[in-house]
């Protein structure tokens, strides 16, 4: 194999000085390799060739490739007439592996200033709420806060920046608060008069670093706070705001670590009608809380169970196989009657397979959970999860849908015996804030271990200032009585636009044919030339691979 190496080294330096005709070149090597399979595949095992026939095999093949891209680009042509003008110039092979460190080294540099800045706010923020005092009775008028919805067009309170797109203004921060979340509730005031100590980090972050854009805190309990303050705008004006950060990506990554989950969808005749629509619609928002960390499967159980969709394992939770799941949940249709210990047995047999079976790099390796979705009942399951989850290694959550719900004291006795949650969800409207509630019980572990890690978001829509863009996060957590509050206060937020990555490109090196991308540790793209645009600011980022981008099928389904 040493010397198969040597070979293809040869040939990589023959191509490295053109980047023309690469595209060519692939197709051959792609129209070569099934004949080369082909006719080992004929062979009997005896007969398999030796090192030298298959080094044979490599010096044709390197003599055949390097004869080919010689006649297609000319390029032994064109250096020799370059040595004819002048003895001194010739055609010098670019050093793709130096150009591809150089360009790293300046991405390492400039991400690190974003991590340093987004550090300085984690660090503020952790301070003033471990130094602010709860004030239970505080009204309206206690706290001096600017809402991003109360900005005019033309608003002379806001001056036209061309970094931002758009009128921002630079002395302070502004907020965003959900739709359905009332402004007065003690939780929001509170949390907006100890975040207000973040402007004076804001500021500083931005004379420190030009090219920063914007800068945010998302806080459990719903509100955003931004830097600079800017007006808020929607997609479509004559429609409701439903933008919450809870449900963006970014703070999804940034508030809970990884899990393997399995919903389990009750199917029984007593979910007929309103309480049917209700599950679907709440197990579809789940879905778009978790992230490409997380794996997962949808269950319906009744008087059997079974999986809603052709996937017969846990898959990531992309873009791609959540629409997948949501086409299956759509179909689902009820009957029959309900059996809990069916449905958790099958739960935890298929979390136990998948761990037993699974790949490398398949897990989250984090959390197991099983989040049920149901109308209530009285059933027991205890013999079920006492063979199943005796160390209660897996966590339920039980969600009671409906406005009707059924007797769910043994629902809540199930999730409390099992380190779990247990909510409520009566009506549609309930949902968006209700479905979050397992997000602050996940959340525990990593805040009594202090982990934090640096989490970075595919490129995704900015609905401030219609650009792509990624995000970087850290969670914000509550050290109030020495770090024995248990709770995730929130997560901040920095952002890097797509174009200031792309100004460390060697174009001068690339020329016009070449272009640099980047993909992230799943293999999805984060930067590329190809990457078609976010439509929707509500949609997930979208989960390209370079096979998405590079080659064009109008099959796949994003």
């Amino acid at each position: 194999m040493s010397r198969v190496n040597e070979v293809m080294d040869s040939t990589s330096n023959r191509v490295t000085g053109c980047l023309k005709g690469i595209g060519l070149l692939i197709t051959v090597v792609i129209m070569i390799l099934p004949a080369v399979v082909g006719s080992l595949n004929k062979r009997l095992v005896p007969d398999f060739p030796d090192e030298n026939e298959v080094y044979q095999w490599a010096m044709k093949l390197d003599r055949s490739f390097a004869e080919l891209f010689d006649r297609i680009t000319g390029i032994e042509m064109l250096n020799k007439n370059y040595m004819k003008l002048s003895s001194k110039k010739k055609l010098i092979p670019l050093d793709g592996t130096t150009l591809v460190e150089n360009m790293s080294r300046a991405l390492a540099d400039a991400l690190k200033k974003k991590m340093d800045a987004l550090q300085r706010l984690v660090d503020q923020a952790e301070d003033a709420v471990q130094n602010y005092t709860y004030d239970p009775e505080i009204e309206r008028d206690d706290v001096h806060w600017v809402s991003m919805k109360s900005f005019m067009e033309n608003d002379p309170r806001l001056v036209y920046d061309k970094k931002f797109r758009k009128g921002v203004n630079k002395s302070y921060s502004a907020v965003h608060i959900p739709l359905e979340i009332y402004e007065g509730y003690p939780e929001i005031l509170n949390g907006l008069k100890w975040s207000a100590a973040l402007d004076p980090i804001f500021r500083k972050n931005a004379e420190e670093d030009k090219n920063l854009m914007w800068q945010y805190f998302g806080s459990q309990v719903g509100f955003m706070r931004t830097f600079p303050a800017n007006k808020w705008k929607t997609a479509n004006p004559e429609l409701p705001d439903l933008y919450d950060v809870r449900r963006r990506p970014w703070y999804v990554h940034g508030s809970s670590s990884p899990k393997d989950m399995l919903i389990l969808l009750d199917t029984s005749g007593s979910m007929h009608g309103q309480n049917m629509e209700i599950m679907k619609i709440a197990a579809k928002s789940l879905l778009n809380t978790l992230g490409v960390n997380d794996f997962v499967n949808v269950a319906w159980f009744s008087e059997k169970a079974g999986w809603v969709t052709c996937f017969k394992t846990f898959v990531q939770a992309n873009r791609r196989n959540k629409r997948v799941f949501f086409n299956g949940i759509d179909a689902l249709k009820d009957g029959d009657m309900a059996s809990l210990s069916i449905g958790l047995e099958f739960a935890f047999k298929e979390l136990k397979k998948f761990q037993e079976k699974k790949e490398d790099w398949e897990g989250a390796e984090c959390h197991q959970v099983i989040m049920v979705f149901t109308d209530g009942g009285t059933e027991e399951s205890w013999d079920v999860i006492e063979k199943w989850n005796k160390k209660k290694k897996i966590r339920i959550f039980l969600y009671a849908v409906g406005p009707h719900i059924l007797p769910y004291a043994t629902l809540k006795d199930i999730a409390c015996a099992s380190k779990g949650y247990f909510t409520a969800i009566p009506s549609m409207g309930a949902i968006r804030t209700k479905i979050q509630e397992y997000v602050k019980v996940l959340s525990r572990p990593m805040v009594l271990e202090g982990e934090k890690l640096f989490e970075w978001t595919n490129f995704y829509m900015d609905v401030m200032s219609d650009r792509m863009l990624t995000t970087v996060t850290l969670p914000v957590y509550n050290n109030t009585f020495n770090g024995k509050n248990q709770s995730i206060v929130g997560v901040m937020g920095v952002d890097v636009t797509d174009q200031e990555l792309r100004k460390m490109e060697p174009k001068a090196q690339l020329g016009p044919g070449g272009y640099s991308f980047c993909t992230d540790h799943d293999g999805y793209i984060v930067f590329h030339p190809g990457l078609p645009t976010q439509v929707d600011y509500l949609d997930d980022p979208p989960h390209y691979d370079l096979t998405d981008v590079e080659i064009n099928n109008k099959d796949i389904i994003y």
